[in-house]
């Protein structure tokens, strides 16, 4: 089993994982030490526009971290909702999955409960779009992410789009290559991230990870420039609150926050598979 300790060893706060993805490592249903067969992902699009998300979609519902998190995951946390508009057309428009945060109940041992979602199958080189509207708030982070890991018997690799909700005019992008960050940063927008679902793209490729907001490319890493994940991982998604560790990064999240983030699409299309994604079937606002 994972060393939680090893997690929050380094003391700076751009190095930081999206340690989200514990869940992974936390399972109470995890009672051994070989790492579950995971299959690969075949390409699919998410418009949440059914009950059958949950057998496409796991939640966790569960703590960890000790007092380096303050956020715990609650299943309660998570739902879907189909627009009225959409419900006349039976959904054909599709509806949107809510990640909620907000404050624990008396007695818990974390502050703050908050929700987060993964495929169980492994994604690798192809392309992955979110379409999404940020929760805003000071100490949040809303996030769309591959992860794998040392349970898995993997390196620590991952690929994240992240929006804190400090500014949610601005996109962090990053990514850990056997444990090794790539430049990450955050970079400005144009527009508030909370206001309206805009899309979020990732291309993996063997040699280079390229970001873009709404169609338009925004940063790309190659790997003349810093190491590149080559090891397929979990799709996740998020929405939680930083502990003390990570303040300085996304801020401190304030007694009695409570947000959502929205997502209403999510896609991934391994290479060579031309199907449709987020961008063919809904555009931003």
């Amino acid at each position: 089993m994972v060393d939680f300790l090893s997690l929050f060893r380094t003391n700076s706060i751009k190095l930081f994982p999206v340690w989200t993805l514990l869940p992974l490592f936390a399972s109470t249903a995890i009672a051994e030490d070989t790492p579950p067969k995971v299959p690969p992902a075949e390409g699919f699009v998410e418009t949440f526009d059914d009950a059958g998300y949950k057998d496409r979609w796991w939640f966790g519902n569960f703590d960890f971290g000790g007092d380096k998190m303050i956020t715990g995951w609650r299943r309660h946390r998570a739902w879907m909702e189909v627009p009225v508009s959409n419900q006349l057309t039976d959904g054909a428009n599709g509806g949107f999955l809510v990640l909620d945060f907000g404050p624990a109940p008396e007695g818990e041992e974390k502050a703050f409960e908050g929700a987060e979602t993964q495929r169980q199958f492994l994604h690798h080189y192809g392309d992955y779009e979110v379409r999404m509207k940020a929760a805003k708030g000071d100490g949040l982070v809303s996030s769309f992410f591959t992860y794998t890991g040392p349970y898995f018997g993997d390196p620590h690799d991952e690929i994240d789009v992240e929006i804190l909700g400090k500014d949610t005019t601005k996109l962090h992008i990053n990514a850990f290559a056997s444990g090794n960050p790539a430049p990450n940063r955050s970079m400005p927008l144009g527009f508030d991230a909370a206001q309206a679902y805009h899309i979020y793209r990732f291309e993996w490729r063997e040699d280079s990870i390229t970001w873009f907001v709404d169609g338009m490319e925004f940063f790309r890493i190659e790997s003349q420039q810093a190491p590149i994940p080559q090891t397929p991982g979990k799709l996740m998604a998020s929405l939680w609150g930083v502990a003390e560790p990570q303040e300085a990064w996304a801020g401190k999240v304030a007694e009695g926050t409570e947000a959502s983030a929205l997502y209403d699409c999510m896609s991934y299309r391994p290479m060579g598979d031309e199907g449709p994604e987020c961008h063919d079937i809904k555009g931003s606002e």
